[in-house]
């Protein structure tokens, strides 16, 4: 009987080998020069045999799964694998990179959408767009919040009426 041990690729492999000594030696032993072979003996020996190529064929099994694993792990093929703060860092900056890239589509949705609202109002959506203070009222805005429309119209109706303030003080 295999020890806790013979789970492993290379104790598996070594146990293997064993056996199969043992086999030829059994084999060697039993059978004397002109005697028979006994029919018990022969399937002992056959199934001593095939049970030594299972546990070889399991053996390159569990080797091949390791290798996966491993390269699954480390696709580069390092023996050492990648630097955990060399991983983090990456992670960090992709992170950092992803939520430039959404405050870029959020500020973009923003935009569009006051083009729109600034045409159904009958304003010019070139002039609210260059104003940096109109861009600055709606930067906070979700665009995908319930009351964006109206905040937005909201905003847009401020930054004319201040521009109008500005052009003409007396109005």
């Amino acid at each position: 009987m295999p020890s806790e041990t013979a789970n492993t690729p290379a104790a598996t492999d070594s146990s293997d080998q064993g056996e199969l000594s043992s086999i030829d030696s059994a084999r060697a032993a039993t059978t004397t020069p002109g005697t028979t072979p006994d029919p018990v003996e022969e399937r002992q020996l056959a199934v001593a045999e095939q049970r030594a190529t299972e546990q070889s064929e399991r053996a390159e099994q569990l080797q091949a799964a390791l290798d996966a694993v491993h390269q699954a792990l480390n696709p580069d093929g390092g023996e050492g694998g990648q630097d955990l703060a060399q991983l983090a860092a990456q992670v960090a900056d992709r992170d950092k990179q992803l939520a430039d890239v959404g405050a870029q589509l959020r500020t973009a949705q923003v935009e569009l959408a006051a083009h729109r609202a600034a045409a159904e109002q009958g304003e010019r959506a070139d002039r609210l767009l260059n104003s940096r203070s109109f861009l600055d009222s709606v930067a906070a805005l979700d665009p995908t919040g319930p009351k964006f429309e109206q905040q937005l119209s909201a905003a847009i109706t401020a930054a004319v009426g201040a521009r109008l303030a500005r052009h003409h003080p007396g109005t």
